[in-house]
């Protein structure tokens, strides 16, 4: 059994959301640490808390902790401490949701109790959401945070016709309509079985069914759009659930990690140092990286200094104009710390000149092996996952690299 949400657990999930929602405006990093920290608190009068920033806060809480909290409910709270406080109560008075499971909403009259969490959450967003641009807010972050079970049951609440009557929002249409042409070079018919969780602050535990200790865990790094060139739902598809679980570690300041991520730390070190302290990590077999286009660099520097057995770059590439910062990444990856029998991959669309520097560089300093794809009759770009998907080939890639059964070196250097 799972120990209590506590207040202070509750606490960087209402920063994490609002920092992204850039809500928390001019105030000092100081008092940002002291609300972590539980040594001070925030009232809601100081901060730049619009429309947006409320429906991202209320999905946050639901899609983390399983509460609804509705609009009306937070106006009424005094202080983000009391809007904490409340939230870890009500995780204590019902038993947490699981997917698929019927869960009671929490004075939530208008969505039906029958409905399952993911819908119930897809519910309330929609009520939030005033403009179409919230709307669309909505639904990116979603794709950034649900599993294919979570999808499907949006899907299948979409199909159901209305008790009432009405027609489904067309831009909710449209929507599942975009992930179903994403999803049609899926490998798989059903959804694939994972189930996430938040382990620390931007990062998502994905986990299938089968022992830990008999997988491999994929750490993660996203892209500057917190994804891994394509939606959640979409790439988890890809994915074996009986021989791999997943961390998806956001790139939450879109800085390419450069900034570290919010509550993780301020640089890629502290980052890294915290993911590796994740308990988590002990219980699997083995430990591998992945990293795409900004993310590509810290999956190489993790999986030398957390010691994993694989680490793969997709379309890795230096920021634009940073000579300096460029050659100290260089230089790091040499002095990194490679375990025995560590295998480095750098795969990049070979008419990318950017991402191909960034391989060359790189792999020379590192050891690392250099993989340009190519195709004959078009080319590749730099969101290669993506359009690897849409070709039908992105999991021959992925079987042969970062889900092989054992690592080892490609042919091209």
């Amino acid at each position: 059994m799972k120990p209590p949400i506590t207040p202070g657990a509750v606490r960087p999930t209402i920063l994490d959301a609002l920092d992204y929602a850039n809500a928390l405006g001019d105030l000092p990093k100081s008092a940002i640490r002291a609300f972590v920290e539980e040594r001070g608190d925030i009232t809601l009068a100081e901060l730049e808390l619009n429309s947006l920033a409320r429906m991202e806060l209320l999905i946050a809480l639901e899609v983390e902790h399983g509460v609804s909290v509705l609009p009306d409910e937070l106006a009424g709270f005094s202080s983000l401490g009391e809007l904490a406080r409340c939230v870890a109560a009500r995780t204590q008075t019902a038993k947490p949701p699981t997917l698929g499971e019927t869960v009671i909403a929490v004075d939530d009259t208008a969505s039906p109790a029958n409905h399952p969490q993911s819908v119930r959450l897809y519910r309330r967003g929609l009520r939030l959401s005033r403009t179409a641009n919230q709307l669309n807010k909505l639904h990116i972050s979603l794709e950034n945070r649900l599993t294919p079970p979570e999808l499907e049951e949006i899907r299948t609440w979409a199909r159901q016709p209305s008790p009432t009557g009405a027609e489904l929002h067309p831009d909710t249409k449209a929507w599942l309509e975009r992930l179903d042409a994403l999803d049609a070079q899926s490998p798989r018919e059903a959804p694939a079985p994972f189930q996430a969780c938040r382990v620390a602050p931007g990062i998502r535990h994905c986990v299938g069914p089968g022992e830990r200790r008999d997988k491999s865990l994929l750490l993660c790094f996203t892209t500057r759009a917190s994804r891994m060139m394509m939606p959640l739902p979409v790439f988890l598809q890809y994915i074996d659930p009986s021989r791999f679980d997943l961390l998806i570690i956001a790139d939450g300041h879109r800085t390419s990690f450069e900034g570290g991520a919010p509550h993780l730390g301020t640089t890629l070190d502290e980052v890294i140092n915290t993911v590796g302290e994740l308990a988590v990590l002990r219980d699997y077999a083995s430990l591998r990286t992945l990293g795409c286009s900004g993310g590509g660099y810290p999956a190489i520097v993790a999986a030398q200094q957390l010691g994993a057995e694989l680490g793969v770059s997709v379309g890795g590439r230096f920021e634009h104009g940073q000579r300096l910062a460029r050659w100290r990444k260089v230089r790091r990856t040499r002095t990194g710390t490679s375990g025995r029998g560590m295998t480095l991959l750098l795969i990049y669309g070979a008419e990318k000149t950017r991402d191909q520097k960034f391989a060359t560089a790189i792999a020379r300093a590192s050891g690392a092996t250099r993989m340009p794809l190519q195709v004959a009759d078009d080319e590749l770009g730099h969101l290669v996952l993506d359009k690897l998907r849409a070709r039908g080939e992105l999991k021959a890639l992925l079987d042969a690299t970062i889900c092989q059964p054992a690592p080892g070196p490609s042919p091209i250097r």
